[in-house]
């Protein structure tokens, strides 16, 4: 292979500020087809924060953007979500009225492709996503609703809130509504079966004989529509619309759940299972399959037999695209995810009760994702506006909590830890699979840099230097180097021609002083430009330290795997070493890295999604129930990461390991089906949490304040916890109980 390493340049794809450049969104770019849009306008998410106007308010800086939108822009180069409509009203009134606005001054806005590096007015962006295809007769839509919705909000203000306050601002403002007696459980994941009976309720009526227990649903999807003068990705249902879909199909007492899916799928268009239509907005998996990920998440949470279920404990659920579920290196979800729990917390704060009136709500929501690379530190871009938003609502008076995984990675060879003093080095080996249709990426973040190089030798010999510097200095050839994460970015391996097969990406975070590398490598085996496929085999990235004090550098490989019941799709990288050389005393495989002997490691590798030490987010690992060498589950990830040690608790996701998994609901009534991982270890927690808000040891349910140390004691039942925590399974262990969302595989020991 030819390999040729182009010299700095000062943008990456298009018109893009080098210093800001997002990898992911940029490389997805570099290698998309053509023809995903197919006509349509490519738009790309832009995360913001408004800024302060000259007074230190918010309100003047939201008017001049909302002003801008409306009678400059029109639509043209800004586009909005409906839930910037409540932080249009929010910030307007309720900063006015002395609320702490804190939580809404962060939102997502969509412009075009060309366009979404350039500064947004009064803001400062914080994100930028992978773009996503628009119809042009979308993106022309007038700014109508959004303009009325302003007007009435600014005409409230003006008055000094004296008076009726308008509907259309009634119904966004949430500071005046008073504190609900319930505990609702959210979801963000995949496809759910919404009509399982384990989701429902017998109301008795022969006209109406069943309610769903999902009372708001958003099946999100590529398409994008519209509503009013906001973007919509996909369509949202509530409580009503699905119970009454449910009873248009019931027939001698039973839904006729067979059609209620295919009513509830019959926009989606004909189902297509080949890998290279993933990207078809008509690509749908369909409830088919005995299980999936979505459901059985649910069925943990707050699945309940329908003879026993009641309105006690409703349920929101937000259902990913297909393609953002099938990409597990994350770019594409992030945009998704944080929308879904946007979406939520604004439900949660527009709850109808059964009277009617409008009120907020506590809510415990699940998210059953993770990936494998990123800050691990808690500044992540999704793992710290996680946090940021359960904080924020529980500061405002309304108990909120989010629970996650710890992770799959313990024994995916995708973790490596390097300490290097000055003048030397060391290395490991990323080994990019055959046959691998999905985009590689790998991480490498690096304390105290000063000066360093990156050297990556391709499986035919070809070597490539990366020089790394914190400041400009002179090479003994008079060659000057330039800081490395101001202007190096537009370097790129070509190969087979001139067909760009990878790139790497340098940037410096001031606020923690780490310097991020990442190598993104094409698709091993690429079907739609075969020209533009990466060598199969092992890349050898040599890292040496020319300067300065001990480099610290934590390398890690982008979880690309393939989901289950996915088509077959990506293949997941990982590393190697002489190092990895001992025998896994659990799986007798010759594959456990060696203490101290060479970088890869076990250690570090929780979900980057999980890293933080949020006070309102519980990380969840994986454990055997017994008849097992070690409690931990095989794969449950461990720390230390620099943002955490360990989980905070773990729970049963094995029973033994002759019977692995737990026994959850299948995709139809009466059906059960296998879940393991620690995806089904987060939703057991996510009961408890809700059990703790509602009730717990309180005298009192408090639905006003979530506090983590009450839960966790709640929880904790007959556990001893361990101190310090174990770092694969936290303080204890979830005890395994006959909850009501959980089927028995066999009877349970007292």
């Amino acid at each position: 292979m030819n390999v040729i390493w182009d010299e700095p340049k000062s943008v990456v794809s298009g018109h893009k500020p080098a210093d800001i450049v997002e990898p992911y969104e940029d490389w997805e770019q570099a290698t998309r087809n053509p023809n995903i849009s197919d006509g349509a306008r490519i738009w790309k998410p832009v995360f913001v924060e408004l800024n302060r106007g000259e007074h230190g308010d918010y309100s003047s800086s939201i008017k001049a953007l909302v002003k801008l939108m409306i009678q400059s822009d029109k639509g043209q180069t800004i586009q909005h979500d409906p839930d910037f409509l409540p932080v249009v009203v929010n910030i307007i009134v309720g900063e006015l009225t002395g609320e702490n606005v804190e939580r809404f001054t962060r939102f997502f806005l969509y412009r075009p492709e060309g366009q979404a590096y350039d500064d947004v007015p009064e803001c400062e962006c914080l994100h930028i996503g992978v773009g996503f295809p628009i119809a042009n007769s979308l993106a022309a839509a007038t700014m109508g609703v959004l303009d009325t919705v302003f007007r009435g909000a600014k005409r409230y203000a003006r008055n000094s809130t004296s008076g009726a306050m308008p509907s259309e601002v009634r119904h966004h403002y949430v500071f005046d509504r008073p504190l609900g007696d319930k505990v609702v459980t959210g979801i963000v994941d995949d496809v759910v079966a919404v009509a399982n009976e384990r989701f429902r309720i017998e109301t008795g009526d022969a006209s109406a004989p069943f309610a769903s227990r999902f009372e708001h649903y958003w099946q999100q999807s590529w398409d994008v529509v519209r509503n009013g003068s906001a973007l919509e990705f996909g369509r949202s249902l509530n409580g009503a619309d699905l119970s009454a879909d449910m009873n248009d199909v019931v027939y001698d007492g039973t839904v006729d759940e067979v059609e209620f899916y295919r009513r509830l799928h019959a926009n989606k268009g004909k189902r297509t299972l080949a890998v290279g239509n993933l990207m078809d907005p008509n690509f749908t998996r369909p409830v088919g399959f005995n299980s999936s990920h979505g459901t059985q998440v649910a069925d943990l949470a707050a699945g309940c037999p329908i003879e026993e279920a009641d309105e006690s404990r409703p349920i929101m659920f937000v259902q990913l695209p297909q393609l953002a579920s099938a990409e597990t290196w994350g770019g594409r979800l992030e945009l998704f995810i944080l929308s879904g729990l946007i979406r939520m917390l604004r439900w949660a704060d527009n709850w109808k009760d059964g009277n009617g009136d409008t009120r907020r709500v506590a809510v415990v929501i699940n998210i059953s994702y993770e990936v494998f690379a990123d800050a691990k530190d808690g500044t992540g871009f999704l793992e710290r506006e996680v946090g940021r938003l359960a904080r924020q609502r529980n500061a405002e008076g309304v108990a909120t909590a989010v629970v996650l995984p710890s992770g799959n990675g313990f024994r995916e060879r995708c973790q490596a830890m390097m300490r290097l003093p000055r003048g030397e080095q060391d290395y490991v080996s990323w080994q990019i699979q055959p046959e691998d249709q999905s985009m590689s990426f790998i991480e490498i973040w690096l304390d105290q840099l000063n000066r360093a190089t990156l050297t990556i030798t391709g499986p035919g010999g070809d070597t490539a230097d990366l020089k790394l510097t914190r400041s400009e200095y002179t090479e003994d050839d008079g060659t000057i180097v330039l800081p490395s994460y101001t202007v190096d970015r537009n370097r790129q391996i070509t190969g087979r021609g001139n067909f760009l097969i990878a790139r790497a990406y340098v940037r410096r975070f001031e606020d923690t002083s780490k310097t991020r590398v990442v190598l993104a490598f094409a698709p091993s085996l690429n079907h739609e430009n075969r020209g533009q496929s990466v060598p199969v085999g092992s890349y050898k990235l040599e890292l040496s330290n020319q300067a300065g004090a001990p480099l610290h550098a934590a390398i890690t490989v982008q979880r690309d795997d393939t989901p289950r019941t996915f088509p077959r799709y990506a293949r997941q990288s990982y590393l190697d070493h002489p190092g990895v050389d001992g025998v896994d005393r659990e799986t007798e495989v010759r594959d456990m890295p060696l203490w101290s002997v060479g970088p890869v490691t076990r250690l570090g590798t929780l979900s980057a999604y999980a890293c933080g030490s949020s006070a309102d987010v519980y990380v969840v690992g994986g454990a055997y129930d017994r008849d097992n060498r070690s409690t931990a589950a095989l794969y449950s990830a461990a720390g230390p990461t620099d943002g955490r040690d360990a989980p905070d608790l773990s729970a049963v996701t094995e029973e033994t390991r002759a019977h692995g998994g737990l026994m959850t609901a299948g995709t139809y009534s009466g059906s059960a089906s296998r879940f393991r991982g620690t995806s089904a270890a987060a939703p057991q927690v996510t009961r408890q949490v809700v059990n703790s808000i509602a009730s717990g040891s309180h005298p009192d349910p408090d639905f006003s304040n979530h506090s983590k140390p009450q839960a966790m004691e709640d929880m904790r039942g007959s556990q001893t916890p361990s101190s310090p925590p174990d770092t694969r399974l936290g303080v204890y262990t979830l005890p395994l109980k006959a909850e009501a969302g959980r089927k028995p595989r066999r009877e349970f020991r007292s």
